[in-house]
């Protein structure tokens, strides 16, 4: 059974000045890109916080995509009207088996979750309610992702839902170079033939904020950006092939961590300051 990757929203949006709002802000003295693309009718939103630099090494680098990342986060939580008292629900996708769909499953291990002790007095006043769910791909499972993401939004009432999972991008400047962060949710496989049903708030009756990074990219889309004289067929073999960088391993990681920090810094509000 074939994996497909959710695209890059950006550029599935195919962002045009009719339909969005977008402002690009450089910080930290270049070494940040943060562009925020606002839809004008849906009142939806991506936001790309790209690095001008590898992350490799760059500790410093490192901790200010995190703080820019938590900034975007907590600019949601205030537009959803998430506190420190509501819980949150982290759904981390993906397969773990496979290291370029493994950033959820590495997500999932380094969030710091207190859902299972929120009644206690003393944990409401220093931490938010986290809890998360590591949730298989349907090919490892027989379940839809939808299926068991509504179930437990069903059992627990979570206020809002982060979903993290590995995207794919049409350029190979975008290739694990920046997260990208959205209000309109996620839907696994839209865009490449395989669409199911998606994670959002129309779908789960709760706000659904979508994270992500793309760390793979198909083969036919590299041809295009390099003006490929011999477009492939769709029955040709290559057309599904994805190629992921060789330093896949130490970038899902890194990103992984980037993304972990920066959750439970906005979720955890009171323990970081």
């Amino acid at each position: 059974m074939n994996r497909h990757f959710t695209p890059l929203w950006e550029e599935t949006a195919k962002l045009s000045a009719d339909l969005y709002t977008v402002t690009t802000e450089k910080k930290h003295f270049g070494q940040i890109t943060v562009t925020r693309s606002v839809h004008k009718k849906k009142d939806t939103s991506f936001v790309t916080v790209s690095a001008t630099h590898p992350l490799t090494d760059r500790i410093e680098l490192k901790k200010r995509l995190t703080v820019e990342v938590k900034k975007v986060l907590e600019n949601y939580f205030l537009r959803y009207n998430v506190t420190e008292q509501s819980k949150v629900l982290v759904v981390c996708l993906g397969n773990k088996n496979l290291t370029c769909d493994s950033l959820g499953y590495r997500v999932s291990e380094k969030l710091l979750v207190t859902s299972h002790l929120f009644k206690q007095e003393g944990l409401r006043q220093r931490f938010g309610n986290l809890c998360c769910l590591p949730c298989g791909v349907g090919g490892c499972t027989g379940i839809e992702s939808f299926s068991v993401v509504q179930g437990t939004v069903r059992e627990i009432k979570p206020d809002l839902v982060i979903a993290v999972d590995t995207l794919s991008c049409s350029t190979l400047s975008r290739l694990g170079g920046c997260v990208q962060l959205s209000d309109n949710g996620i839907q696994p496989g839209g865009g490449v033939g395989n669409p199911k049903k998606a994670l959002c708030q129309t779908t789960l009756k709760i706000p659904v904020i979508a994270v992500g990074v793309p760390f793979v990219i198909y083969v036919s889309r590299i041809l295009a950006e390099y003006g490929a004289s011999v477009p492939l067929k769709k029955e040709d073999p290559a057309t599904d092939l994805i190629v992921s960088p060789r330093e896949i391993d130490f970038l899902c990681d890194d990103y992984a961590t980037i993304l972990a920090d920066a959750v439970n810094q906005a979720v955890h509000r009171s323990y970081f300051g």
